[in-house]
């Protein structure tokens, strides 16, 4: 499947999110996401869709009780 993001038109290809809730001994939570994106896309791009993953409201939500670590990594498209 591939994605787009129509305003950009970004070809963003499969996209997998791997998100680890973790407590710590002295009881701070977090989640650890890691956004795994299958496209070509610059690192500027790449740094607007992490702002992005920022701003979704599942993320907002989240983040007045703990925080979030997200990282993106990019994985070149399949042959």
């Amino acid at each position: 499947m591939r994605l787009y993001v129509a305003r950009k038109a970004w070809a963003l290809g499969r996209i997998e999110i791997d998100a680890r809730f973790v407590r710590e001994a002295d009881g701070t939570e977090r989640i650890e996401r890691e956004v795994r994106v299958q496209s070509t896309l610059d690192e500027q791009q790449l740094g607007r869709l992490a702002d992005i993953c920022e701003k979704t409201p599942v993320t907002g939500t989240l983040k007045r009780s703990m925080a979030i670590a997200t990282r993106l990594v990019p994985e070149p498209s399949s042959p």
